[in-house]
């Protein structure tokens, strides 16, 4: 059974608090941004979690006068929508979410210039940041689903507001991990054979930076049509 959100607090007393390299069996595929610009990759619709779902990364937020805006990690997103966006503020004290007309603002500070590992949870009705373990808020808000053609990291759709730092092991689940599984398997290589992880079938997406590359995870979608059966 999964957890129901009001409990995510009780369960969050570790803290990771410790950067990529420090990981003596697995350092998460990184790619640096010199604030020049991003890059597109492919999306699909499975990749919108419209029903909810986790997006996991490291990420180290490197300048120090503001750039007069607020630089963009993530955005899986078309010409005129945006299913999830995800900013580091100019002053480098907040990690925004944007998705659809709502955008959510978290208290969390990347002044320190370390590599933090973040993880964003949705719900049906409420989306979680934990930063490094630790529950950083909880804001009143969903995932939509509206039509994407490009996921651009590093970078705002269109190569807007580019980033300037470190991003590592992107990965994107269609279910909202419970939190204990989000540090545990923080610093561990999910994809290898004997990771175990409980809720990899969930895993949609995930990059490749050392190939530059961002993998999304074959889905076949089986209609009535195709069973030959007449639908309801």
């Amino acid at each position: 059974m999964r957890l129901f959100p009001l409990v995510l607090v009780l369960l969050l007393g570790t803290a990771l608090d410790a950067p990529v390299a420090r990981a003596a069996d697995y350092t998460p595929d990184v790619m640096e941004f010199d604030g020049s610009g991003g890059m597109a990759f492919a999306t699909e619709p499975i990749l919108t979690l419209p029903a909810g779902g986790t997006l996991e990364f490291w990420v180290a937020a490197d300048w120090q006068d503001s750039p007069g805006y607020d630089p963009i990690l993530f955005a899986n997103a078309g010409s005129a929508s945006v299913a999830w966006q995800v900013a580091i503020s100019a002053d480098r004290q907040s990690l925004l979410v944007r998705s659809g007309t709502q955008e959510g603002r978290f208290a969390a500070d990347f002044r320190d210039g370390r590599t933090h590992h973040v993880g964003i949870i949705a719900f049906s009705d409420e989306t979680y940041v934990l930063i490094d373990g630790n529950l950083a808020a909880a804001v009143a808000m969903t995932l939509q689903e509206v039509p994407t053609d490009a996921l651009w990291v590093g970078a705002g759709y269109g190569n807007t507001r580019p980033f300037t730092g470190a991003i590592a092991g992107l990965r994107v689940w269609d279910v909202a991990l419970e939190p204990e599984e989000l540090v545990a398997y923080a610093l561990r290589d999910i994809t290898s054979a004997d990771a175990g992880h409980p809720d990899i079938d969930s895993l949609v997406g995930h990059s490749r930076f050392g190939e530059r590359d961002f993998y999304i995870t074959d889905a076949i979608v089986v209609s009535d049509a195709d069973l030959g059966e007449e639908a309801p």
